[in-house]
């Protein structure tokens, strides 16, 4: 037999298994954007494949006039669609029940648990500490997002946090994370955590306890904590009790020695630790008011 009698020969068959095989193939998109998805994995009975960068699949079937594919991607709603086989001859095609070649997916809605720090009066450190994370080799800080947690953006409404000296406090780029909500002495409060630069662009980790009226607004604000490493060693600590009293212990530590001009001449090792106390009483009125202290 010659070389183009087989050729021939070759040429049918293919032309016959391709007329005759059973095969589904189609689209996937994404509902809203009406773009292609990949990796859309598509069954049917025990067979399995997965779309390519164009949102395209294709698999065997059974020659059921009736059958059912399975579409799953991890994100989004899985669906089901029903197909029809259609004859002509002999060819064999295999279509979506309503006429068309593509899928289209609607992402899952992504809920959000809203999660906040669990605690018992008092309130005190302990309950905010998994929120930042020191470096005890350089002594810098960095702001922690636990699970269930997110950054929110500020909104500048013009209160001046009470109990910051140093100036460190939001600015109109700065995002928090809030913490702990809680009602307190009769007036709804929140505690939230945030990072600013301090010197030479040292980070700062603040607590702040904030006051809001029935409607959300912000009445008032005062610096719970805030921790960093310059040229002293600062912390605070601090005591929420449920009636309102709010005690904070300022902690100040110096690094190094200064002679008259100012500059540093050289490292402390056992310098002694700084201590003042402030005590703030939160009113009806959602406003916290120093009861002792140094002004």
């Amino acid at each position: 037999m010659s070389k183009c009698k087989l050729l021939v020969i070759a040429i049918c068959l293919i032309s016959l298994f391709s007329c005759s095989r059973n095969v589904h193939i189609g689209y996937v998109y994404d509902k809203e954007t009406k773009r292609p998805l990949q990796g859309v994995t598509v069954s049917y009975d025990n067979k399995q494949v997965q779309t390519d960068a164009k949102g395209y699949f294709s698999i065997s079937a059974e020659d059921k006039a009736n059958s059912r594919l399975h579409f799953y991607k991890n994100g989004y709603t899985s669906d089901t669609i029903e197909t029809i086989t259609t004859h002509s001859g002999e060819v064999i095609k295999k279509t979506f029940k309503d006429g068309s070649d593509t899928v289209y997916l609607l992402k899952t809605p992504v809920t959000r648990k809203k999660i906040v720090a669990k605690f018992k009066w008092p309130v005190t450190p302990v309950n905010f500490a998994r929120f930042y994370k020191k470096n005890n080799e350089s002594g810098d800080y960095s702001l922690l997002i636990p699970e269930g947690f997110a950054l929110t953006p500020n909104k500048n409404n013009g209160v001046q946090v009470k109990e910051s000296p140093y100036g460190y406090e939001m600015k109109d780029d700065t995002r928090y994370i809030t913490a702990s909500q809680f009602h307190m002495a009769g007036v709804d409060c929140k505690i939230i955590v945030y990072k600013v630069n301090g010197e030479n662009d040292r980070t700062v980790i603040n607590t702040q306890l904030n006051s809001y009226d029935k409607t959300g607004k912000q009445l008032d604000a005062l610096l719970l904590d805030s921790r960093f490493t310059f040229e002293v060693i600062y912390h605070r600590d601090f005591l929420i009790e449920q009636n309102g009293k709010i005690t904070i212990n300022l902690h100040s530590k110096d690094q190094y020695t200064y002679n008259e001009q100012g500059d540093i001449t050289g490292s402390l090792n056992n310098a002694p630790v700084e201590t003042s106390t402030v005590v703030y009483q939160l009113k009806p009125n959602g406003m916290f008011i120093k009861i002792a202290g140094d002004d």
